[in-house]
């Protein structure tokens, strides 16, 4: 047979010819059926043959052998597999625990449980004795976004021998399949191109997604290194906004640790903080993705969690829809108050994964059901929490773009909670937050739970003002050369600035901003970055000659069309040495270094990670989160692990292992990974 029943199915769910999926569920359950019974007829065909084989060549022989020796006592036939001589031998009822993360471990019950059919490493049957119960614990694994090697020869048969071959799990060396690359921010000249503009979109995930290849020792993804997300990774003491504006911008200014003729200035931006008591009230909808790939406990029971995490945090009053997406979409709830908050959490405790991922059919239906249940003066929202693997309907990038950009003129905010690895899609659920007045985590574990949901609830769940831009302006009379130091994908036409009808960042209660800029000064010792000629008709020299910059900022209020300017100088006595500079200052600086070190970036001067290490330590001041230690951890933890570069194929596809072919010699199999 060429493909197996899984197979078969998730082709088929892959075709899209019918769009009320009526016609679709009728067949594929024929199918499914049809697929049993083929299952039943190969068991019954194959059984006889296969335990008469096993029967002639294995236990007899094993018998004559131990009959001859009185001395020895009985014991249970063992086969052993040809595998590397770092995988263990797995002798008879031997429980399999694989050494791999809690998102991976597979019940005892499942090791042990007979085989009913027989299969190969690549997933395809064969009449021959391979052990089902690997083939289990292979796709257990491949769920939960790990890749397998190894090939488990000797079915269970029902005779008192039950042969158990040594299989082990390697996690996949990625956690996002797709994140899209960009070239580091070079240096601008600041007398040919004096404004940087960009929006302040920011999220974090792209911190978190590191994190976890760091922490468990895999390759780390350069184009999933995002450098601002590891700066706004952590909170700042900025004052609060004291006037009408929901937002305050205030900027810092010192030499750079990295480079002695360059200097850094630091924006920070705080938004209005929401008291509790006068939140508006919230029309949530939660937007789950249980199809196949979100099986295993990184993905939906950690979902699960998360959802009742916020559930908590939730006023009675407030409205909660849950929409979810599979092979079709399913409205669990509509409009429900939390103070009814049993029905809820019922709900999300009976979602199972399985089918397909129709996640443009379910984007679409919760904007639905969003707009169904609009408060005027609410809190209308989104919150999807998908692996991004979209696989029916509209599934690319694009498509994803369009639709999520004509929903969001309904008023309708979103939040982007990704979960999984392996074939995680880092760029769809970026896309989906950037497009759609949205923000974006990564939740891995229950602290990245917690810290989107509980500790930074407001920033995550109320926009305080949205299409949120920066551009900066720079006095070429102080400032030779300057760059932004990430934000490379939120880049922006000096012209869009004041053009209202581009989309830009949002900011929610309580949320800070801080970019970074390190500059070049005018006459600054050492060779310049561009080496270009001095010009003939532009005036370089300038009568202040005291502002280094300006940041100017726009932003809209929450349900607003048109934008509000605000600016801030930055003078030339402001500057001061790195080593007077505040906690803030410095720790924000050594998650900006580290970042850009992990890309590999072209100007830190030799900088490392030990040296980003102990400016972080010494720098990190208040830490009730307990974040800050754990990031000077991080990047010690890096340093001490050598690198290698990650190889393309080793990502798991749609939260399975992949495919590969047995090499068989003699009566040993191993797999080529």
């Amino acid at each position: 047979m060429k493909y197996t029943d899984q197979e078969i199915i998730d082709k088929f769910s892959k075709v899209d010819f019918d769009k009320t999926g009526l016609k679709k569920q009728a067949i594929l359950t024929r199918i499914t059926q049809a697929c049993a019974q083929r299952r039943t007829i190969m068991f019954k065909k194959y059984r006889p043959i296969v335990a008469t084989a096993v029967v002639v060549l294995v236990v007899i022989p094993v018998v004559m052998l131990t009959s001859g020796k009185k001395e020895e006592t009985k014991a249970p036939v063992t086969q052993e597999t040809s595998l590397p001589s770092k995988v263990p031998s797995l002798s008879t009822q031997t429980t399999i625990t694989p050494s791999v993360p809690f998102d991976a471990v597979v019940p005892t019950a499942m090791v042990e449980k007979r085989a009913s059919r027989a299969f190969l490493a690549d997933g395809s049957s064969r009449a021959s004795g391979y052990n089902t119960s690997a083939m289990r614990i292979a796709n257990a694994a491949g769920s939960a976004g790990y890749s397998y090697k190894g090939l488990a020869r000797g079915s269970s048969f029902p005779t008192r021998t039950r042969v158990v071959a040594p299989v082990y799990i390697q996690e996949a060396g990625s956690v996002s399949k797709d994140s899209k690359g960009y070239e580091e921010n070079g240096f601008k000249k600041a007398v040919l191109d004096p404004l940087s503009t960009f929006s302040a979109d920011v999220d974090t995930a792209s911190y978190n997604m590191v994190k976890e290849q760091i922490t468990r020792g895999w390759p780390i993804q350069k184009d999933g290194v995002r450098t601002e997300a590891f700066i706004n990774n952590f909170a700042y003491n900025y004052p609060a906004p004291q006037g009408k504006d929901p937002v305050n911008i205030v900027i810092e200014y010192a030499n750079s640790p990295w480079d002695e003729h360059s200097q850094l200035v630091k924006i920070g931006v705080k938004a209005r903080e929401l008291d509790r008591a006068q939140l508006p009230r919230s029309n949530l909808v939660f937007l789950i993705d249980v199809s196949g790939s979100m099986s295993g406990q990184n993905r939906l029971p950690l979902v699960k969690q998360a959802f009742k995490m916020l559930l908590n945090q939730l006023d009675e009053k407030d409205l909660v829809s849950i929409v979810t997406y599979a092979s079709g979409v399913e409205v669990k709830l509509d409009g429900t108050k939390v103070k009814d908050k049993k029905k809820i959490v019922e709900t999300i405790d009976a979602l199972r994964a399985g089918g397909s991922t129709s996640g443009e059919e379910g984007l679409k239906r919760a904007y639905e059901i969003a707009k169904k249940n609009f408060l005027r003066k609410g809190n209308n929202r989104i919150i999807i929490a998908s692996d991004g693997d979209f696989n029916v309907g509209n599934s690319t990038a694009a498509a994803l773009e369009k639709q999520v950009s004509e929903a969001k003129e309904s008023g309708v905010f979103i939040s982007a909670l990704g979960f999984g690895m392996g074939n995680y899609r880092d760029h769809m659920m970026e896309t989906i937050a950037d497009k759609g007045n949205g923000n974006y985590a990564y939740i891995n574990d229950l602290k990245a739970a917690q810290k989107a949901l509980v500790r930074e609830f407001g920033a995550t769940m109320f926009t305080v003002a949205k299409d949120v831009k920066f551009q900066v302006e720079f006095n070429p009379t102080l400032v030779e050369e300057y760059r932004l130091i990430g934000y490379e994908k939120r880049l922006l036409n000096d012209e869009d600035f004041n053009d209202d009808t581009k989309d830009a960042g949002e900011m929610g209660s309580g949320h800070t901003v801080t970019v970074f800029y390190e500059i070049r000064p005018k006459g600054a010792e050492g060779k310049a970055h561009l080496d270009i000629d001095a010009l003939k008709y532009t005036r370089t020299e300038h009568d202040d000659t005291n502002e280094v910059l300006t940041v100017k900022m726009r932003y809209k209020e929450p349900q607003g069309d048109e934008s509000k300017l605000l600016n801030k100088v930055l003078f030339k006595r402001e500057l001061k040495p790195f080593e007077k500079m505040s906690n803030d200052f410095r720790f924000a600086t050594a998650a900006a270094a580290f970042g850009q070190l992990l890309r590999d970036g072209k100007f830190l001067n030799g900088f490392t990670a030990k040296q980003i290490a102990d400016i972080a330590a010494h720098a990190k001041g208040e830490d009730d989160g307990g974040d800050r230690a754990e990031f000077v951890q991080l990047i010690r933890t890096y340093a001490d692990t050598p690198q290698v570069q990650p190889k393309e194929d080793f990502v798991p596809e749609h939260g399975h292992p992949v495919p590969v072919r047995p090499i068989c010699r003699g009566r040993g199999c191993m797999v080529r990974g």
